[in-house]
């Protein structure tokens, strides 16, 4: 697991206390709610990523990683896609593939917000998801 300054992947200090790692962290006060509360925020992460878990373990990788790398660049297809080593029009259709499984709109800041809080949840919180091999698809 990646440590941010200070802090666990969890989002507490050395002292125990989430507050203290805001400032060290790029995710601050996304990365404290998803620790907060794990149990709800499972649940949280689970409704609205619900139907990714239809897809197979690489695709469900693959959308929520460049969903990951869209909002590191500031929304920017064209810094994702350099940070990716892909086009931006992968980038663009990715975000639609996302956009059509969780019914969330990246251009509503509500939405994205859902899904910002959902991916900090599965990336620092969820149980580690089984590998699904092509045969089981």
């Amino acid at each position: 697991m990646e440590s941010y300054g200070h802090c666990d992947p969890r989002g507490r200090a050395a002292s125990g206390s989430p507050a203290a790692c805001a400032s060290d962290t790029a995710y601050g006060t996304l990365a404290i709610a998803a620790a907060r509360a794990p149990d709800v925020m499972q649940r949280v992460a689970s409704t609205i990523l619900a139907a990714l878990d239809q897809l197979p373990a690489r695709d469900r990788s693959l959308l929520l990683d460049t969903f990951g790398a869209w909002l590191d660049s500031g929304g920017s297809a064209s810094q994702a896609a350099s940070t990716l080593f892909c086009h931006p029009n992968t980038v663009r259709h990715r975000r639609r593939r996302l956009e059509q499984r969780t019914g969330r709109s990246l251009a509503h800041p509500r939405e994205i917000a859902e899904l910002s809080l959902a991916f900090e949840i599965d990336r620092r919180l969820a149980a580690p998801a089984v590998i699904r091999t092509a045969t089981d698809d």
